[in-house]
């Protein structure tokens, strides 16, 4: 790859203390139009108009790190046929759904925060009615809604709503190379966290880089989240286009160096 790295960062309140970090490690800009003949990295930057900003950039010759098409496959969920043994079984209408336990929400996005009312149903009714309450909900209408079956996770503690605060993790990889993790939940205590570190490297990180090496064959720059289930195994939470994800505990200045590491090692092939 023959252009420089760049970061286009959209910065606003809750991230800008991330921008001045990635400014100081990265070459960053805020401004598509002062872009040209560039390897991009969109953070917070690409939604709403993916599409039209990977065409933007491409008049000035630019090259956006995850093209639209894989874009797609990780925030429509189109990942999960190639997956799905590592994940929880996924229905995707209700005229199929059998009696079960389920988490509901869209292809992208859920209303987690709002646990016991609008994401986890006890049965098959009440999934059908929170998927036609997440249909009227502004940032879900137009998400397909998505039916998960609810398997129980090492649960830690328990936050608003009843929402469990779980064993899971939230992994960066870039290029099919794993450049930082940490601890999905930022409420729990650094002791609890540290007593869970071990396996992690060992078994999570292992089933991670397992699932990351089947989903770096679509899509370049992404997130996954792993959980530890009740009964000590591994699972797939879901992926995420890395552009737009939080680093949850991921201290931002090993986050940007690490991926400057990636991007330079990139450039170079």
């Amino acid at each position: 790859m023959n252009c420089q790295s760049c970061v286009l960062f959209r910065p606003d309140s809750s991230n800008y203390d991330e921008y001045k970090i990635c400014k100081n490690i990265i070459s960053t800009e805020t401004q598509r139009s002062k872009l040209n003949n560039k390897f991009v990295v969109g953070r917070f930057s690409v939604l709403p108009f993916y599409k039209e900003l990977e065409e933007d950039l491409k008049v000035n010759g630019c090259t956006l790190v995850n093209s639209y098409k894989e874009h797609k496959y990780i925030a429509d969920f189109l990942y999960y046929d190639d997956v799905k043994e590592f994940t929880f079984p996924t229905y995707f209408d209700s005229y199929r759904l059998p009696e079960d336990k389920y988490v509901v929400k869209g292809v992208t996005n859920s209303r987690k925060h709002e646990w016991n009312t609008l994401m986890f149903a006890e049965n098959k009714r009440r999934a059908i009615e929170i998927s036609c309450d997440l249909k009227l909900d502004s940032l879900l209408r137009t998400q397909d809604i998505i039916f998960r079956k609810y398997i129980p996770l090492q649960t830690l503690e328990y936050g608003l709503n009843g929402l469990p605060i779980t064993n899971e993790w939230r992994l960066f990889y870039f290029n099919n190379d794993l450049i930082a993790y940490g601890f999905y939940w930022s409420c729990v205590e650094d002791n609890v966290v540290k007593s869970l570190l071990d396996d992690f490297r060992g078994n999570g990180i292992k089933f991670a880089n397992h699932v990351a090496s089947i989903l770096s064959n679509k899509a370049t720059f992404f997130v996954i989240d792993v959980a530890k289930t009740q009964s000590g195994e591994w699972i797939l939470v879901e992926c995420n286009d890395a552009q737009m994800s939080g680093l949850n505990t991921i201290d931002p200045k090993l986050f940007y160096t690490s991926l400057k590491g990636a991007l330079d090692d990139f450039k170079n092939v």
